[in-house]
């Protein structure tokens, strides 16, 4: 009887001791780690605004493998959520309650019994990618304190799952870019204008399709065309840096083009200079958001699907717009906005 009595007595202070130093834990918390990913921030935050990919890198998985998963209608952005069942960890549930796109996401955790917490996540630009933080926050109630107590405190507790974590969603992001690579570059959608007759200044090329030989020649010859406008007096928004395309076959590699400004006032061409006349009508347009070479092929294949798919056909040179400075904007809000002058088919 003693011995059961000693292992009473030492129950009793286990739970006296687990009691005092629930109560020495604070009532809130805020746990969080930071890791660098080397992808754009667009990859990692579509992965993590949808719960269906959590399973491939989630730290609890391997803690019970035969945890059962049961998705919300909308699994992914705002709204979409999912719910949990595990003999070993508990059950819950997880919704996404606010985002902002490629920056942050704020998420509401409810383990079965307990109030609900906020997790949440934010990425930021970084010199070698994306620094994510993934974190949780929230009131303690007392179960959760002696639990956390016995654990060492709230960062002994919950931030080794979210190191594990955030080195699992690397690997995993990383092999997903060998699958996919990411695109550097977005188009918008494309629209139908009517244009009237534009002049366009510039200096003429007939040279090869080769992306450095053109780059050297758009070095070359965009900056003197916009000194010759700011000699001639005008300002911004009387131009717009572009290029005039009047030949491009694939087939012998060779491109026609000119280099210059399309005019928004009245100014002759200047030495080395010829005017190219832009026709009244209809055009097609879309704007491409990158680096200058980048997604350009993609684009021109979009408004070609576009006119056979609305019985047009180009009737005259492809215009280029340079819509902003490059050196003032991020790589991927480098504007071009590419145009097609169209008619319709024949006979239709």
């Amino acid at each position: 009887m003693k011995i059961l009595k000693y292992i009473l007595l030492l129950i009793l202070a286990l739970v006296v001791i687990g009691v005092v130093m629930a109560f020495m834990q604070p009532d809130s918390y805020d746990v969080s780690r930071s890791k660098v990913i080397k992808a754009p921030a667009k990859v990692i935050y579509d992965n993590v605004i949808d719960f269906k990919t959590w399973d491939k890198w989630g730290p609890w998985m391997e803690l019970d493998p035969e945890m059962e998963m049961t998705y919300n209608d909308v699994s992914a952005g705002v709204g979409g959520g999912y719910s949990w069942k595990s003999e070993s960890q508990g059950n819950g549930s997880m919704k996404t309650l606010f985002a902002t796109e490629n920056a942050s996401i704020d998420q509401e955790i409810i383990f079965e019994g307990m109030d609900p917490s906020t997790v949440y996540w934010k990425f930021e630009e970084a010199e070698e990618g994306t620094n994510v933080t993934w974190g949780m926050k929230g009131d303690a109630p007392f179960m959760f304190r002696m639990i956390a107590a016995f654990s060492g405190g709230f960062e002994k507790m919950l931030a080794p799952m979210y190191e594990d974590g955030l080195e699992k969603l690397d690997a995993y992001i990383m092999e997903e870019m060998k699958k996919n690579p990411p695109k550097n570059y977005r188009l918008g959608a494309v629209s139908t204008k009517e244009m009237e007759e534009k002049k366009f200044i510039g200096y003429k090329h007939n040279t090869q399709i080769d992306h450095e030989n053109l780059s050297d020649l758009f070095n070359q010859e965009m900056p003197k065309a916009g000194m010759y406008a700011a000699e001639k007096g005008l300002k911004e928004g009387d131009y717009t840096p572009g290029s005039v395309y009047t030949k491009w076959d694939e087939k012998t590699n060779e491109v026609e083009m000119y280099i210059g400004l399309l005019l928004n006032s009245t100014l002759e061409a200047g030495e080395g200079m010829e005017t190219v006349t832009l026709p009244k009508g209809q055009w097609v347009m879309i704007s491409k958001f990158g680096n200058y070479g980048d997604g350009d092929m993609d684009a021109h294949e979009v408004l070609g699907n576009y006119l056979t798919n609305n019985n047009l056909v180009q009737s005259g040179p492809v215009l280029e717009l340079y819509v902003n400075d490059p050196t003032t904007v991020k790589p991927e809000d480098i504007q071009t906005d590419i145009y097609y002058p169209v008619k319709a088919k024949s006979g239709e």
